[in-house]
């Protein structure tokens, strides 16, 4: 589990994925090994989570939380949405992409309706990635009550391209996904050549604003190394902008140096 913000946590429910993406930001504990939470370290997570009033929100991911059984993973949200205090739970999945039918299971379909609204955060890229399968699995979901954001990752050679981007969030918000997050791409080994400059990721985002909606919209944002935090970027939060670095200004005032 991870408290980095005050008012919620993300808890690693798994280090196995449907999918191993060459660019994932948790590619050093992803499947290295592949293992679940068992119920002595749930106990633990679901005590200090009690303890912490101040906590509002939950993140559930990995891994991929949808690679467990639904009876498992449904044991333990049912745990949490009993805590007082605890408000939403997030799930974060790639599963809606790669794996859309395990959203045509009837019993995880009845335990998403059962615990609504259950946040489903996911992770398309590309709009050819949005099959007719997705497009039956987002319908399945939407049903439940169940929202569905979408988080985008910036990729050198795949998407950095406005007009990939706004057919991918167009198409996404004609499913009723709202695109939430474009993430830069982090400094992950093995992934410089997926990588554009601060200065491309800016100007392609200033050509998104001006040509789709609000709606339509993420917010261009990354994280910083050493757990300081994720930023958007922004005009306040640049201090200063050169090819390959970049000053940036924390949520919490401090400034961050962070090489594009």
């Amino acid at each position: 589990m991870t408290h980095r913000y005050k008012d919620r946590v993300l808890i690693t429910i798994t280090t196995m994925c449907p999918v191993y993406c060459r660019h994932c930001m948790r590619k050093r504990k992803v499947g290295k090994p592949e293992k679940a939470l068992n119920e002595k370290e749930f106990k633990r997570i679901y005590d200090y989570i009690k303890k912490h009033k101040e906590i509002r929100e939950i993140l559930i991911s990995g891994g991929d939380p949808l690679v467990l059984s639904t009876e498992k993973l449904f044991s333990y949200i049912s745990l949490l949405k009993k805590i007082e205090h605890i408000e939403v739970i997030r799930i974060g999945t790639r599963t809606p992409v790669v794996l859309p039918q395990r959203f045509y299971d009837e019993s995880l379909l009845r335990y998403l309706e059962k615990y609504s609204p259950i946040w489903i955060i996911t992770h398309f890229n590309h709009p050819e990635e949005i099959t007719p399968e997705v497009k039956k699995a987002t319908q399945l979901i939407q049903k439940t009550g169940s929202p569905i954001l979408n988080q985008t990752v910036l990729l050198k050679g795949i998407n950095d391209n406005a007009s990939i981007l706004k057919e991918l969030f167009r198409k996404l918000v004609s499913l009723g996904i709202k695109p939430y997050y474009l993430f830069h791409c982090d400094p992950i080994y093995g992934t410089a050549h997926f990588r554009t400059s601060l200065k491309k990721g800016i100007y392609l985002y200033n050509l998104l604003k001006r040509d789709i909606s609000g709606l339509a919209l993420p917010f261009y944002a990354l994280d910083l190394p050493h757990g300081k935090g994720k930023v958007i970027i922004s005009e306040n939060n640049i201090l200063q902008l050169e090819d390959n670095r970049a000053l940036l200004r924390t949520p919490w005032g401090e400034v961050v140096e962070y090489f594009t």
